[in-house]
């Protein structure tokens, strides 16, 4: 586990039964009280503290989240969310331990959804987090493309590049899809760190998050040595809930997209057997563009026009989302697929500028 060289931490010591909430947060003072009240209001009967590990912030990220009750751990390098978690956890008191992020707000029963499915012997657990708001057009594609979705255990095993490209086609297509809001507990292969728990006895023994990941990624490599190293496996339980709040801004959608897809190359170069994350629409469109440009220039604009049909889903679901909606998500999905081949490329290239592994400042 990390040391606590350059760390300070601030409160009193809880009780030693219980449940440890750690909270990572780099400039989050604006995001933490939403968040820090939520946890407060857990429903949960047990002994619950919160760590608020402060990753360098230079806003008053410390002193908000002291206000608030928790007990706040200083980085004094900005060490990414992973290595945050790791210092909290080494500050923590209690066994169970549970994860959220800075943008969260965990519902009432969220904690005791998570102690009663490790109770019920699960070595991990994951819930529903779902987007918070729909009033804006980009708000409501992050609802209907909700990436913080557990991964079933179908994605289980070393996935090729070309499996990989089938798991992306039955995407687009809506196959296989759970629909997690109304699915009872089951056991699931990966799930994000902003909803997930486990016990120190566990986490240490697994290794606990790998400080490579800067952002994006670290999760579902914890998870995966939780599964393969415990049989009980990480389980999803529907009574787990939280909101995941994104800022209402493209910019900020796509440069978190570029991040996952910078994210993932990083897990491929940990585990060879993970294939490359590649979004085929965007470059299918770009390849016809440009045959179009040098072939029949005045038609080089029908692939961007034809664009929401290599998106079927939408279209399938326009019923559920109205024309205007599903046009729009698919052009958003389009922008999002490229932003994912922006970080893969970032990384691939190297040198990475500062940024380019998804460090970010402000998330």
């Amino acid at each position: 586990m990390p040391d606590h060289a350059g760390c300070a931490v601030n409160g009193s010591d809880p009780r030693a039964d219980g449940v440890s909430v750690v909270i990572p947060t780099r400039n989050g003072a604006r995001r933490l009280p939403r968040c820090l009240a939520a946890v407060r209001a857990q429903d949960y009967r047990g002994p619950v503290e919160i760590v608020v590990v402060d990753d360098a912030s230079t806003d008053d990220t410390a002193g908000v989240a002291a206000a608030h009750g928790a007990r706040v751990l200083r980085s004094d390098a900005n060490v990414g969310p992973g290595q945050a978690r790791n210092l909290g956890v080494a500050a923590a008191m209690h066994d169970v331990l549970a994860f959220t992020d800075d943008d969260c707000v965990p519902e009432a029963g969220w904690l005791t959804g998570i102690v009663h499915q490790i109770d019920n012997g699960a070595a991990a657990v994951c819930g529903l987090t779902l987007p918070d708001g729909e009033h804006s057009v980009l708000l409501r594609h992050l609802r209907a493309n909700n990436v913080m979705l557990p991964l079933a255990m179908t994605f289980q095993g070393e996935r090729s590049t070309v499996t990989r490209a089938v798991d992306y086609a039955r995407g687009l297509l809506g196959i296989g899809a759970i629909d997690w809001e109304r699915s009872g507990p089951r056991q699931v292969f990966s799930a994000g760190s902003g909803n997930l728990a486990t016990t120190r006895r566990i986490f240490e023994d697994v290794g606990g998050f790998d400080p490579r990941f800067r952002f994006s990624a670290e999760d579902q490599d914890l998870c995966r040595r939780v599964g393969a190293a415990h049989p009980a496996g990480l389980w999803f339980t529907p009574e787990a809930r939280v909101r995941h709040v994104y800022r209402d801004s493209l910019r900020d959608t796509l440069r978190r997209s570029a991040a996952y897809g910078a994210g993932h190359m990083v897990l491929r170069e940990k585990i060879p057997g993970v294939g490359v994350l590649v979004f085929p629409v965007p470059l299918a469109w770009a390849a016809a563009t440009v045959a179009l440009v040098l072939t029949v220039p005045r038609r080089a604009l029908l692939p961007t026009l034809l664009l929401p049909i290599a998106y079927p889903r939408y279209v399938r679901g326009v019923g559920r989302y109205g024309v205007r909606d599903a046009v729009c998500f698919a052009y958003l999905n389009f922008l999002t697929d490229s932003a994912g081949n922006v970080g893969v490329l970032r990384h691939v290239l190297g040198p990475r500028r500062p940024g380019a592994d998804g460090r970010r400042d402000d998330p």
